[in-house]
């Protein structure tokens, strides 16, 4: 994503490099976290439609966390390949040479999409604990 406006040829000093290479790895390292994290939020929404159908309509919440837990699987994923994406900009501006500023740019606009989505997610926790306190309130 090259913009005409963009100088090229400017690098960043050794030491700006080398933290932007510390913040690449760190990205990389939550991105993998998260992608560890997807699977085991799948395997609990799958153990609480399992107990949902063994407990019956009585234990409706339990589609509740059911559908949560799919719906923060797919936001880790997401979060996973945006964090990743931003890492290797982040790297490539400590090993490459002669394109620095557009690297830390697209790595700035990738960590712009990781704070969108989890404003996103944050709305979204927001709405279901809004929507389980009217649901509790309502029962009793």
């Amino acid at each position: 994503m090259r913009d005409d406006s963009t100088p090229s040829g400017y690098e960043f000093s050794p030491a700006d490099g080398r933290e932007l290479d510390a913040l690449g790895a760190a990205l990389a390292r939550g991105g993998a976290l998260l992608y560890v994290l997807s699977p085991l939020l799948v395997v609990l929404a799958f153990e609480a439609l399992l107990t949902l159908r063994a407990l019956g309509p009585g234990a409706s919440i339990l589609g509740v966390l059911a559908g949560a837990s799919l719906g923060a699987a797919f936001i880790a994923v997401v979060l996973a390949r945006w964090m990743r994406r931003a890492s290797k900009h982040c790297v490539a501006v400590a090993t490459t040479s002669g394109d620095d500023l557009t690297h830390a740019l697209d790595a700035m606009r990738s960590v712009g999409a990781v704070m969108r989505v989890l404003r996103g997610a944050v709305v979204a926790v927001g709405a279901l604990i809004a929507v389980a306190l009217v649901a509790r309130l309502t029962r009793m």
